[in-house]
C-alpha cells in the first residue's frame, strides 16, 4: 500500500475512535416487575386526593458515554388519572379540560450527573432539566431523579437492556393556567405532588 494510503487510514483510524457514541434509544415499556406509573397528589382543606395512572408512553435517547446530552419525551395520559371514585374523576377532568388537552409532557434535555457514564445496577441520583407541557402550556423544568441502567441478567427474569428513572417534583397547576370553578363537589389544590416510575427498554 502507498505510504499515502498508510497515512489516510491511521487518520481515519484515529478520527474513528475518537467519535462520541452514538445515542442509544430506549422506548418506555412495560416491564413484567417493575410497573410504568405516573401519580399526584393534591391536599386541600379537608381533602387528599391521589390520582393514578400506568398509561405512560416515551422515548429517549441515551449517550452511554455522556448521560448529560441525553434527550427524549415522556407523556402521561392525563385523562387516564383515576381518583378512586369515578365521579370525582368526571370532576378532575372537566379542571383539566382533558377533552382538549389529553396529555402531560415531560421532555428532558440535559441530566446533571456526577458520573458522565451510567455504571451497571447503581442507581445514580441526577438532575434533570427539560420543559413540561401541561393544559397547552410549556414551561421550564427542573427535577431532581434517580436513574438506573439495568442491562441484560437473566433473559428469563427481563430480556434486554433497560433505564429506570424515578422522580418526584412539585407542580402549580396555576403555572399552566389550570383554574378549578368557583363551586365543585371536589377542591383541587393548586399545589400537587407528581410522582414517575418509567421503565425503558434498549430498541
Amino acid at each position: 500500500m502507498h505510504r499515502y494510503a498508510h497515512m489516510l487510514l491511521a487518520g481515519a483510524i484515529l478520527v474513528g475512535t475518537a467519535m462520541p457514541a452514538v445515542a442509544r434509544p430506549f422506548k418506555v415499556t412495560n416491564d413484567v416487575h417493575t410497573l410504568n406509573n405516573a401519580t399526584f397528589f393534591s391536599k386541600a382543606t379537608l381533602v387528599t386526593i391521589k390520582g393514578q395512572t400506568d398509561q405512560v408512553v416515551g422515548l429517549a435517547n441515551v449517550n452511554m458515554d455522556n448521560l448529560g446530552v441525553t434527550s427524549g419525551t415522556i407523556k402521561v395520559d392525563v385523562h387516564a388519572f383515576d381518583t378512586g371514585i369515578a365521579k370525582r374523576n368526571e370532576h378532575m377532568q372537566g379542571v383539566m379540560e382533558t377533552s382538549k388537552y389529553s396529555y402531560a409532557e415531560f421532555k428532558p434535555t440535559k441530566i446533571i450527573s456526577l458520573l458522565k457514564k451510567p455504571l451497571p445496577n447503581q442507581p445514580l441520583k441526577v438532575a434533570i432539566e427539560g420543559t413540561m407541557t401541561l393544559h397547552g402550556i410549556t414551561k421550564p423544568i427542573k427535577v431532581d431523579a434517580v436513574i438506573t441502567y439495568l442491562p441484560e441478567q437473566d433473559k428469563s427474569y427481563r430480556p434486554g437492556d433497560w433505564f429506570q428513572l424515578e422522580t418526584t417534583f412539585p407542580l402549580k397547576l396555576s403555572d399552566y393556567n389550570v383554574k378549578a370553578p368557583g363551586i365543585v363537589p371536589v377542591k383541587v389544590a393548586d399545589d400537587l405532588t407528581i410522582a414517575l416510575t418509567v421503565m425503558a427498554k434498549a430498541q
